[in-house]
């Protein structure tokens, strides 16, 4: 995934994200270029995604810095943010859920 000068945040050792300069950012994305996988799945025909983005999401604060991206025609609702890795992985888990009840539906 290629990065650009001026993204706001990077993850620390605990996946905790702290906000750096840009050129310390687009150094940290070239050594860590998997780090912002939350998780990804397929559930029939959707594709839900979850990730670090590095960049503040919205004007939410504490920082929106991780999402949940879906890809299907079952859902009217395609993303939601979060604040930290824990409440990005639980979200994940809750759209998987959710992609697989449509599908048992």
């Amino acid at each position: 995934m290629a990065r650009k000068i001026g993204i706001d945040y990077i993850l620390d050792e605990n996946r905790q994200p702290i906000k750096v300069e840009g050129s310390v950012a687009l150094f940290w994305w070239t050594k860590h270029p998997d780090a912002g996988k939350v998780g990804e799945a397929t559930v029939g025909s959707s594709r839900i995604i979850t990730s670090f983005r590095g960049q503040q999401l919205g004007r939410n604060e504490p920082p929106h810095c991780f999402d949940t991206q879906i890809f299907s025609a079952f859902f009217d609702r395609h993303g939601e943010t979060y604040v930290s890795w824990e409440a990005a992985v639980a979200g994940h888990a809750r759209w998987v859920a959710a992609g697989q009840a449509a599908e048992d539906a």
